[in-house]
């Protein structure tokens, strides 16, 4: 299930507000989440400001707000030591200043992350919904151990979740 998130601290996320510390690693995790801000905000799908490394995850759900100073779909504002790598967001991203379907405002490295929402800011790799659906689209990812893909049908999605997939296929009988 998706959470809403209200908030009017300075930064935002669906799972951390900001973390400065350049060793921390958030690692094959995923948000659903409805965040909105009052504004002068740093809002991220995963992390609003972040200096450590996101890998293998993914975001979803919807961002919006007024007068932010960035916005991204998965981190708001990567800093100068921070790395996205291995991740998408299919976050619905207002536009504005500072603001990218999968990073807002970005000053460290990413690698092979892709988004289908929001705007193009040059962060990341931005993908067509038939595209997001094959894994020959997904460079570099880890299809043994780490992400799963119904070709053609969905998303890719965190192994751990494919559990979450058949007992949810079972009760909706879909």
């Amino acid at each position: 299930p998706s959470h809403d998130i209200i908030a009017t601290y300075r930064e935002i996320g669906g799972l951390i507000g900001n973390s400065q510390t350049n060793s921390s690693i958030i690692q094959r995790c995923y948000s659903k989440a409805i965040i909105s801000g009052g504004g002068n905000e740093i809002i991220g799908g995963i992390a609003g400001f972040y200096s450590g490394t996101v890998q293998d995850c993914h975001s979803s759900g919807s961002i919006t707000g007024a007068s932010v100073i960035s916005l991204g779909g998965l981190v708001g504002q990567l800093d100068s030591a921070g790395k996205v790598k291995y991740c998408y967001s299919e976050m619905q991203v207002s536009s504005g200043t500072n603001t990218g379907g999968l990073v807002g405002n970005n000053a460290g490295t990413i690698t092979s992350s892709y988004f289908t929402g929001g705007p193009d800011n040059g962060q990341g790799t931005k993908i067509t919904p038939d595209q997001s659906k094959r894994r020959s689209t997904f460079s570099g990812w880890d299809f043994r151990n780490n992400w799963l893909i119904d070709e053609g049908k969905n998303l890719p999605y965190l192994s751990f979740e494919a559990w979450n997939l058949y007992t949810s296929s079972i009760v909706t009988g879909k």
